[in-house]
């Protein structure tokens, strides 16, 4: 089996904060999963400017961008780089960077070319040997929705488990401490539109009574919350897991890696 992760593009350095590389994906093939995964870092880097692709707040990025304006140059005939800085100095700031989309004509293989050249991914293919074990697969859907440096995606670690009630313990352990730090569901799966709810959901919230939903539009609101824990709710977790999968966000399945 080959499982599709989901990494950090400049971990690799060890520059970010830890994130745990879930599990996106589970596939039979190696080609099936070469090619979702395509799919997926193209989306990725189409979520966002050619520089914000390349760059962190934390961290020089000085070497890499001019590599890159290097590559779109020759290439493509763009800069993102200020051609009138000064050509010797090789520490890039924010004045000296050209805010600059992707071109709409470019096409699936340019945007490949250019996570080749640079060497950074926000995926990951792994073969996997643990037969017989189970793992938590993350909703790849959710990936772009949620900071890659807090919340769930960090949480739901890369591991295998003995049972599914191994792995469903360590789902809902998670999300109980998320929950109860983030104050409600924003650091699970970002915001809930009301125009996501269906007739289900308004039967649950009216039959639970514990959770409601915060409408207010602000960093980490549009949110399901409680006034009480998770864990101080009667069946707390589960009535949860069904609210969110009322509105379509459902956070994982358990996967059975049953062959290498």
């Amino acid at each position: 089996m080959y499982l599709i992760r989901k990494i950090s593009p400049w971990q690799e350095k060890g520059k970010l904060f830890p994130f745990g590389n879930p599990v996106v994906g589970m596939f039979r093939t190696y080609d099936e999963a070469k090619e979702t995964k395509n799919l997926w870092e193209i989306k990725a880097l189409k979520e966002n400017g050619i520089t914000n692709n390349y760059e962190y707040w934390d961290v020089d990025c000085s070497e890499e961008l001019i590599k890159l304006n290097h590559f779109l140059k020759q290439k493509h005939g763009i800069e993102i780089i200020n051609p009138d800085r000064e050509q010797n100095d090789t520490y890039i700031n924010t004045n000296d960077i050209i805010p600059t989309n992707f071109p709409e004509y470019f096409e699936s293989e340019d945007y490949l070319a250019i996570q080749k050249e640079m060497d950074r991914y926000h995926y990951e293919i792994v073969k996997s040997e643990n037969i017989g074990k189970y793992i938590i697969i993350f909703n790849q859907k959710l990936i772009g929705i949620l900071n890659d440096e807090m919340g769930i995606a960090r949480s739901l670690k890369y591991q295998t488990f003995n049972s599914i009630e191994e792995a469903e313990k360590e789902v809902d352990f998670q999300l109980n401490k998320i929950y109860n730090n983030e104050k409600g569901t924003f650091g699970l799966v970002g915001a809930i539109k009301k125009s996501d709810f269906t007739e289900e959901t308004n039967t649950l919230l009216n039959e639970i009574g514990e959770i409601r939903y915060d409408s207010e539009d602000y960093a980490t609101g549009q949110r399901f919350m409680s006034e009480n824990e998770i864990s101080e709710i009667e069946n707390g977790i589960k009535k949860l897991k069904e609210l969110l999968n009322s509105v379509g966000k459902k956070i994982y399945e358990i996967g059975y890696i049953n062959e290498k």
